[in-house]
């Protein structure tokens, strides 16, 4: 074999293992998107908070402002909803308690239709994802717990967990938190509420929806790894 068939062939090898090493798992652009639509919902959020807030201040009718009806019955099962709502109807200022329903609804309304939002993304992922393009992510990944030393898996189950308790002390505070409303309740008939005073629940929300965007793009990791051992 001559000098420039081995350079050949060492070029071949070279690329190939280029392209192996530059292969990115299809969870890095799921997590990219669906991280997006989270970031689109904490933005609608404050658009709706900054214009419907002094909107409805004006007019209690407001088209642009009125949420579906789907999104109004939420205010029955989340205390964070009616709780603050309570806290000014039974002080007779029923306009900010209009304000503090229709806000709180679009937060949590929105963040569960994004939620879906990210849930039939991921299952459309999966459906139109290759039997060559599993195998292939099945390799990366076998290949990565492989090289995975015992401390990293260790650091890794650590940071799952505290991952978890903070989701869940979020959502705590975001289903049943007040977030300070109560503590109005001598005065609630003359506070008028501001944007600014929502923005702790669309924040909580916002960063449950990434939790959830973990959440989701480890799933579709577990099944994408089952459907490439199948494939196999």
């Amino acid at each position: 074999m001559g000098v420039g068939k081995l350079y050949e062939v060492g070029k071949s090898l070279m690329s190939d293992v280029r392209k192996q090493n530059e292969f990115k798992p299809f969870t890095h652009s799921l997590s990219g998107v669906l991280s997006v639509i989270a970031i689109i919902y904490l933005i609608s959020n404050i658009t709706f908070m900054v214009y419907c807030v002094p909107v409805l201040y004006n007019s209690t009718d407001s088209a642009v402002c009125k949420n579906p009806g789907i999104f109004r019955s939420l205010d029955n099962v989340i205390p964070a909803i009616w709780r603050p709502v309570n806290v000014f109807e039974q002080a007779g200022n029923y306009k900010q308690a209009n304000i503090v329903r229709n806000v709180y609804e679009f937060s949590w309304g929105s963040a569960l239709f994004f939620c879906v939002i990210m849930m039939l993304i991921a299952l459309v992922w999966l459906a139109v994802l290759s039997g060559d393009a599993k195998r292939k992510n099945n390799i990366y990944w076998a290949a990565k717990r492989r090289s995975a030393k015992p401390e990293e898996r260790a650091a890794a189950k650590r940071g799952i967990i505290a991952l978890l308790g903070i989701e869940l002390i979020l959502f705590i505070d975001a289903f049943y938190g007040d977030h300070s409303f109560d503590k109005i309740r001598p005065f609630a008939d003359r506070v008028y509420v501001l944007a600014s005073d929502f923005s702790c629940t669309s924040i909580e929300l916002f960063l449950l929806l990434l939790g959830v965007v973990v959440g989701i793009t480890v799933c579709a990791k577990v099944f994408a790894l089952k459907g490439g051992e199948k494939e196999v």
